[in-house]
């Protein structure tokens, strides 16, 4: 598999063409199927964890924060890092995706953005799929 400068290096140009035109109505999505799956107990709102990867990671990523949830993100490219609002650069990762850190099932509901399937190689993206299962009890493609 590439090393994370590598696969950087091969991003297309048009990287961040390919991030969410509507980075809200994604995190209310987001949270919609994190509330159906794992409703609220008690009193009050209730937090969950997500996990974004792709392009546009940042931008989601806010919005969820904005909503008082946890969440992270993941980039494979420094500008989808760059061009997110400078106050979530702390919560977006440039991280080769099939390497997260998050434990097991500890995160709610994780995205991955589909253009990474063109992006990586099938042994990346295979990896990938893998280890987005291993980290959350929800993951969906969009």
């Amino acid at each position: 598999m590439r090393s994370l400068e590598e696969i950087a290096n091969a991003t297309p140009t048009d990287y961040l063409d390919h991030a969410s035109k509507n980075p809200l109505g994604v995190a209310m999505q987001m949270l919609n199927k994190a509330r159906q799956l794992f409703p609220k107990n008690g009193d009050g709102d209730q937090n969950y964890r997500f996990l974004f990867i792709g392009p546009g990671a940042g931008n989601i990523v806010k919005e969820l924060i904005n909503m008082e949830q946890q969440a992270r993100g993941v980039e494979t490219s420094k500008r989808g890092i760059t061009s997110a609002p400078q106050d979530v650069w702390s919560y977006v990762g440039w991280k080769k995706p099939w390497e997260l850190t998050q434990g097991d099932k500890s995160i709610d509901v994780c995205l991955v953005h589909r253009y990474l399937q063109t992006l990586l190689k099938p042994d990346e993206w295979s990896s990938t799929v893998r280890e987005v299962k291993r980290v959350s009890k929800y993951s969906s493609l969009i």
